[in-house]
């Protein structure tokens, strides 16, 4: 499975909005135009495609893949930066399909973050990332809206009978519910 990296070599290929969404076909036009956007990849259109005929088939698929595209970004930065899930689409539906933010924050990373964040930014966003995941991820009430990280993460493992996962399984519960999201209301 090919996704679309931008920001981090010179040479990356371009692609439509056809083929990468209106906002990834954005991100790599501007990364390939020297604009500073921080650097990603970009899961194309196509895989909606085949997750809506075959799920679970195209998320093994995903899960095999996605290691390769972290690998780079780690070896970019130094450390897996936090990512953003954001829906694409051909046609765009402006509040139509969901974005989780800070994906990424983990047990084995939190006292980096705190460090590169400092405390209150770090507390805030560990508290969204908690919060999207739960109602986008996890089905969580649409009024979810706790005060603090430790209510949050109480009432998550709560709410679902689970801690809260890991890195790479946030990521690929986060893509799947973007792609779940297509039948938004």
């Amino acid at each position: 499975m090919k996704f679309y990296p931008f920001g981090l070599d010179k040479d990356e290929e371009t692609g439509t909005v056809e083929v990468l969404g209106g906002k990834g076909a954005g991100l790599v036009w501007l990364a390939n135009e020297g604009v500073p956007v921080p650097p990603g990849f970009v899961i194309p259109t196509s895989v909606w495609t085949e997750y809506d005929k075959k799920p679970k088939t195209t998320m093994k698929a995903i899960a095999k893949a996605l290691p390769a595209y972290l690998y780079k970004l780690e070896s970019h930065f130094g450390y897996l930066p936090l990512l953003s899930v954001r829906s694409g689409a051909r046609v765009s539906c402006p509040g139509m399909m969901d974005t989780i933010l800070n994906v990424g924050i983990e047990d084995s990373n939190l006292t980096e973050w705190v460090k590169r964040l400092g405390p209150e930014c770090f507390g805030n966003s560990f508290l969204r990332l908690v919060t999207m995941y739960g109602k986008v991820v996890k089905g969580i009430r649409e009024s979810w809206e706790p005060a603090t990280l430790k209510q949050a993460l109480d009432e998550y493992q709560t709410e679902t009978g689970q801690v809260f996962p890991a890195a790479a399984a946030q990521l690929l519960g986060a893509i799947e519910a973007v792609f779940k999201s297509w039948d938004n209301e």
